[in-house]
Order: C-alpha cells, then sequence, then structure tokens
C-alpha cells in the first residue's frame, strides 16, 4: 500500500488490515526550495515506518528522520521534538523562538504542507514565549506506538508510559491500546470502558473489578490473569486466550467469546448469560454456580468442565463436546443439546426440562435424579449406561422413541407418558411391557392403535 492509495491517512483499520504503513522516501532533497533558501540533506535512504510490532530501535530511527527533516526546513538543528500526543499525532517541538516561527510561516505560507508525503494538519505556539510549537500530522496511532515512541525519544521503559496514559485518561477518552504490553500490571479498578485492546498482552496482570465493558479485546492474551468482579458486558473477546485465569464472579453478559481459549478458566459464579461461546474451548473450566441462561455454546469445547449448580436454561449446546463434564445440578432446562456428546458427563439431579437431547450421546452419562420431563430425546444414544444410571429420572412425556437402551435400566424412573418405540436398540418385551404399567407410550405397539381407533371412527 503507498500513500495515494491510503490518501497519506494512517488510522486503525489501515494498520489492522496491512499491521505496517511504509514510506520510503529518499533523503536526497539537494536543490529543494524551501521559502526561497536551498538546503541538502545526504543522500541516504530512509524509512517512514509506524508499525504496531516496532521496537524501540525503528521508533528512534522514526523520530530521527522526523525531526531532521524538520531542522532542515528551518535550516536550525538545534529543534528538537520535546513530546508527543496520540489521536491525530502531535509533535511538540521546542528551539528558539525565531525557528519556530519560520516553521509556522512556511506553514500557513503553504510551503511546508507535508512530512514525507504525510500531510501536516495544524501548526500553532502552545506557549506564550514561543519556545514549544505544535505540529500535528494526519497520522492516527494508537497509544501503545505514542508511548513507544516516547520512550524511544526519552530513553524511559514505554509500559510505565503507557500505565500513565491510561491512568491519566481513564474514563475520559476511547483509549487505543492496540498490541500494548500490560503483561503483569496491576489496573485494579480500572476504567477502559470501550477500549481498543486487539492483540494485547494482559497475561498475569491484576484486572480485579476493571470496567472492559465494550472493549475490544479481541485475540488478547489473558494466560494467568486475575479478572475477578471485572465488567465485560458486550466486549468483544473472540479468539481471547484466558488459559488459567481467574474470572470469579465477572460479568461477561453478552460478551462474544467465540474461539475463545479457557482452559482451566476460573468462572465461578460469574454472569454469562447471552454470552456467545461458540467453538470456545473452556476444558477443564470451572463454571460452578455461573449464570449461562441464554448462552450460546454451540460446538464449544466443554470436556471435563465443571458446571455444577449452574444456570444454564435456555442456552444453546448443540453439537458441544460435553464428555464427563459435571453438570449436577444445573438447571438445564429448555437447553439445547442437539448432537452434543455427552459421554460420561454428571448430569445428576440436574433440571432436564423440556431440553432437546435430540441426537445426544448419552453413553455412560450419570442421569440419576435429573429432571427429564418432556425432554426432547429423540435419536439420543443412551448405549453403556451402568445400571443405576437413570435411577429416579424423570422421563414424564419425554421423547425416546428412537433411542438406544442396550444395558439401560428404568429402576424407579418416571415415565409417564414418556414416548418409546418397540424397535429400539435393546428393547425388551419385558422392559416393554413393565414401561407400558408405568405409564409409558408406545406409539407402534398394537394396544396404542387400539386405543386411537375409536377416535378414528
Amino acid at each position: 500500500m503507498n500513500n495515494k492509495e491510503s490518501k497519506s491517512t494512517i488510522n486503525g483499520d489501515i494498520l489492522e488490515k496491512s499491521a505496517i504503513f511504509k514510506t520510503k522516501v529518499s533523503r536526497d532533497y539537494s536543490q529543494t526550495k524551501v521559502n526561497q533558501g536551498n538546503y541538502t540533506k545526504e543522500d541516504t535512504n530512509i524509512e517512514f515506518i509506524l508499525n504496531i510490532n516496532l521496537g524501540n530501535k525503528r521508533h528512534k530511527t522514526t523520530l530521527t528522520a522526523i525531526e531532521k527533516y524538520l531542522q532542515g526546513a528551518a535550516n536550525d538543528e538545534g529543534l528538537k521534538i520535546v513530546d508527543i500526543y496520540s489521536g491525530k499525532l502531535k509533535f511538540i517541538l521546542q528551539a528558539a523562538p525565531e525557528c519556530l516561527e519560520k516553521i509556522e510561516l512556511l506553514f500557513n505560507s503553504g510551503e511546508l504542507i507535508e512530512i514525507f508525503d504525510v500531510p501536516i494538519e495544524t501548526v500553532e505556539f502552545i506557549e506564550s514565549e514561543k519556545e514549544k510549537l505544535g505540529l500535528t500530522i494526519a497520522a492516527d496511532i494508537s497509544d501503545t506506538d505514542v508511548a513507544k515512541l516516547k520512550a524511544a525519544m526519552t530513553g524511559a521503559n514505554d509500559q510505565k508510559l503507557l500505565i500513565q496514559t491510561i491512568q491519566t485518561n481513564q474514563g475520559e477518552k476511547r483509549l487505543n491500546l492496540r498490541g500494548a504490553n500490560l503483561r503483569q500490571v496491576k489496573l485494579m479498578g480500572i476504567n477502559l470502558r470501550g477500549a481498543i485492546l486487539i492483540g494485547a498482552d494482559l497475561s498475569e496482570a491484576n484486572f480485579i473489578g476493571a470496567d472492559l465493558s465494550g472493549a475490544d479485546l479481541s485475540r488478547a492474551n489473558f494466560i494467568g490473569a486475575d479478572l475477578s468482579e471485572a465488567n465485560f458486558i458486550g466486549a468483544d473477546l473472540k479468539v481471547a486466550n484466558f488459559s488459567r485465569a481467574g474470572i470469579e464472579r465477572a460479568n461477561l453478559r453478552r460478551a462474544d467469546l467465540s474461539g475463545a481459549e479457557l482452559k482451566q478458566a476460573k468462572l465461578g459464579e460469574a454472569d454469562v448469560r447471552e454470552a456467545i461461546l461458540g467453538r470456545a474451548d473452556l476444558s477443564g473450566a470451572d463454571l460452578s454456580g455461573a449464570d449461562l441462561s441464554g448462552a450460546d455454546l454451540s460446538k464449544a469445547e466443554l470436556v471435563r468442565v465443571d458446571f455444577r449448580e449452574a444456570n444454564l436454561s435456555g442456552a444453546n449446546l448443540s453439537k458441544a463436546n460435553l464428555s464427563k463434564a459435571n453438570l449436577r445440578g444445573a438447571d438445564l432446562s429448555t437447553a439445547k443439546f442437539f448432537g452434543a456428546y455427552v459421554s460420561g458427563a454428571n448430569i445428576s439431579r440436574a433440571n432436564l426440562y423440556r431440553a432437546n437431547l435430540s441426537g445426544a450421546n448419552l453413553s455412560g452419562a450419570y442421569l440419576r435424579q435429573a429432571d427429564l420431563s418432556e425432554a426432547d430425546l429423540g435419536e439420543a444414544y443412551f448405549f453403556g449406561l451402568r445400571k443405576d444410571y437413570l435411577k429416579g429420572a424423570n422421563l414424564n412425556g419425554a421423547n425416546l422413541e428412537e433411542a438406544d437402551f442396550r444395558e439401560t435400566e428404568f429402576k424407579n424412573s418416571e415415565v409417564k407418558n414418556a414416548k418409546f418405540s418397540s424397535n429400539s436398540c435393546g428393547m425388551t418385551e419385558q422392559l416393554k411391557q413393565d414401561l407400558i404399567e408405568r405409564g409409558a407410550i408406545f406409539r407402534d405397539s398394537e394396544e396404542y392403535i387400539s386405543l386411537l381407533t375409536p377416535l378414528i371412527r
């Protein structure tokens, strides 16, 4: 991408798509006229680069190039860049008053309108003594890069400068912290509402009680971070990595966690209502007591996840992998388990009222005293259930017409108006008669047809 194509503007969209803005400029400016005067620069090639992943050395090169350009324009090698502000990239220049006045005059006369093809937007004195001049160019870069430029200029630590920026501006403006290094920092209760933190590194950081609602944290690294009681309402957390992070009692309502890595994360008592967790990996995570009602967990990896006493009512768990998950006492009413793999899961005492488990693999699942009343278990696979795994389960009104009952027992289970088929795998004549006596319905049986005959006439 060249400057003409981008209209010489560096913005978030361009940085996101290309991750680099580069303009190669020849430093051979011999015979170039500025304010009716000639100046000469050495014949070398430089690169004016603003890149979210640059090191201090490259940022120092950028500053030196801009400084020398302006020194040449003002014909004064004493001109220095002494500060930088984010947003529209604003440089604070310091030099003798007559030097700075010359820069202002060149801009006002239209003779100095750009730096390496990047337009200059404003030039104005910021002190009455005219010892400092503010020069703003059309280069919207992140607060992260501004901190790196300042660090290159002063030799200070760019992370400390970035933390100062965050603490000074929190809640005042939408901070752009794309790619920021916030590893192991302590910013408890910080207000970063709506901030841009795409690809930021917050591993092992302390953000207890922080407000990150509406923030863009996609692809961010939260490994081992403490985010307990943090506010993530409506945040973009796509493909973020929360492995081993502490997110207890956090508010993740309506957050987009699709594709996120949450292995062994602690989400106890977290509010995850209406959150999107499709294709997320929560293997080994602790969601005990969490509220996930209405959440989308379709195709999520939920192996060995602890959902004890969690609220998953109305949640979408279609095609999710819940192998050996602990759902004991969970509220799964009206939840969708279509095609889910629930093999070996503990669903004892869970509420599955009107849940849709059609096509689910429940082989080896522990369903003792679970409430499956009016649940849809059509085409569900029950092979391998131990003898007492359905003991005391409420299957009243459930649809089990195409389920597999090999090795399965219904001891003390409630099956009134539950729908079975004589052709189901594992359905013996003795089991069929036992189920009919307890109120079960076999749609394909002669007894059921004879009951309907008077109504048909």
